[in-house]
């Protein structure tokens, strides 16, 4: 009798354990950026805003599990030469979260060109410029590589387990085109100055505009997706509004 007791006893934890399991409900593979149910929320209302070869930094833990996640810089580089060069970026620091992107073919175009002028002596300017389009017909392909950018998105976009994320590196969300002027030769009569040129702006984040980075976190429990809300602005700024992770 114990022992048909102890059966009976243990079949019907098992039984409720069971119905337990299936009330808990199963996490979507897909969820509608800036829709907040079943989504659980951090409001951060931060600025970030670097100084010349001063960087400021904020870091996330996006699921509050006691491990950051990623973390946001603000900077602004450059030298004498090349003057200051906003820039903002976003690093995921562990193997388990993922930030959302597209790979895409990345073309740079390339320019060489060298004008003289003759004034009180002769000036020489030897031009090179890079660009991620195409800026003069007389542009040529430099080279074509698989680049791989965060991707701005917009309240109601679909953020999918399926979709292409990269983890463990650091990216950038936007920085500004850039030259750099330098004189070669300078004598009383002739001046040579090499001027450099690049601007790759083509795929980075809106300036001004508030945009979604799709996040997903592998967990014990299973993959979980989730957003960082932030805008820059100035291509450095950063303001960091929200977060959110699937509960």
């Amino acid at each position: 009798m114990k022992n048909a007791f102890f059966i009976g006893l243990t079949l019907s934890v098992a039984v409720l354990f069971a119905a337990c399991k299936e009330e808990e409900p199963e996490r979507s593979g897909e969820i509608v950026i800036g829709e907040y149910e079943g989504m659980k929320i951090q409001h951060h209302d931060t600025i970030l805003a670097g100084g010349y070869h001063q960087k400021a930094g904020y870091t996330i833990d996006i699921d509050l599990d006691g491990q950051d996640d990623l973390t946001l810089i603000s900077n602004i580089w450059g030298s004498p030469g090349m003057g200051q060069h906003p820039e903002a970026d976003i690093s995921s620091l562990n193997k388990s979260l993922g930030i959302h992107g597209i790979v895409f073919q990345d073309t740079t175009f390339y320019y060489h060109k060298i004008d003289t002028f003759y004034y009180s002596k002769v000036e020489i300017y030897i031009r090179n410029r890079y660009s991620c389009r195409r800026e003069h017909p007389e542009d040529q392909v430099n080279r074509i590589r698989e680049n791989f950018q965060p991707r701005a998105m917009k309240r109601g976009e679909r953020l999918n387990r399926a979709d292409f994320f990269l983890s463990d590196t650091s990216l950038s969300l936007n920085y500004s085109s850039y030259w750099q002027w330098r004189e070669l030769l300078s004598t009383s009569d002739t001046l040579i100055v090499d001027e450099y040129y690049a601007f790759y702006d083509c795929h980075t984040f809106p300036d001004d505009e508030i945009c979604w980075v799709g996040l997903r976190k592998e967990t014990p429990d299973g993959i979980i997706l989730g957003w960082l809300k932030i805008i820059i602005s100035g291509h450095y700024k950063i303001s960091i509004l929200e977060s959110a992770i699937q509960e």
